[in-house]
């Protein structure tokens, strides 16, 4: 069996893993605090990427890359402090993302970010990408076969792959660039199947409570989630 960890090592500064460990006695993830930091994911190496779901956000958050656009890449030769949960921990609610995926057919999926473009807001990186798509389209394009690139050497053996994208922007990019016919770019290696999940941030909480109290659920992101899923004909 081919080392995952080491395959996909270049893209470690923006991805990561669909596992985490609790440091809570009862294995809940109540809030961020329970997620441990810097687990060692080859530990973990036989649960890793067991089906052909990916888990995608917008893109990383810190300090701006934007002014250097040229140069932006997935890929970084020189990983520095690699394999960590993805986004880190106690942001933006990831505890929400360790209790529905943790124990699920999602488990150890692969996440990453559609764009390598760094910046936390998120309307700024949005006008940077309807910007390149009207100007610099050549830019995009790159960034998006690169995605695809990376995506193929992870699961060089299937042909679909199941996208949840956590939230509408996210899915808004994966429906326009991989798989809306009219759309999406016709040099893929992949064929997408897209599914879109609420965020897990503080600012989607009146959103997933609409959802939950319409549907008569739990407001519970992980059963809001799971029931968003099973509603666009994926079970996890």
């Amino acid at each position: 069996m081919s080392n995952l960890l080491n395959t996909m090592e270049e893209y470690s500064w923006l991805a990561s893993w669909a596992i985490w460990e609790s440091v809570n006695p009862t294995a809940n993830f109540s809030s961020s605090k329970d997620i441990k930091e810097n687990i060692d994911f080859n530990d973990y190496q036989n649960d890793l990427q067991k089906n052909n779901i990916v888990i995608i956000a917008m893109n990383p958050g810190g300090e701006s890359n934007i002014s250097d656009l040229q140069n932006v890449t997935r890929k970084r030769k020189e990983s520095i402090n690699s394999w960590k949960n993805f986004h880190s921990r106690g942001r933006s609610n990831d505890h929400h993302l360790a209790s529905a995926f943790n124990d699920s057919k999602a488990r150890g999926a692969y996440m990453t970010d559609f764009f390598p473009i760094v910046g936390s807001d998120s309307s700024k990186i949005t006008d940077v990408i309807d910007t390149l798509k009207s100007e610099e389209p050549e830019q995009i394009k790159r960034l998006v076969k690169e995605l695809d690139d990376e995506l193929s050497t992870l699961l060089p053996t299937y042909n679909e792959i199941n996208l949840i994208c956590l939230g509408s922007v996210a899915e808004k990019w994966a429906k326009t660039f991989l798989s809306n016919p009219k759309t999406k770019y016709e040099d893929l290696n992949k064929t997408y199947n897209v599914y879109k999940v609420f965020h897990h941030s503080p600012l989607a909480e009146s959103h997933r409570k609409k959802y939950a109290l319409k549907h008569n659920i739990e407001n519970n992101y992980a059963t809001i989630i799971k029931k968003q899923l099973e509603e666009q004909g994926l079970k996890i």
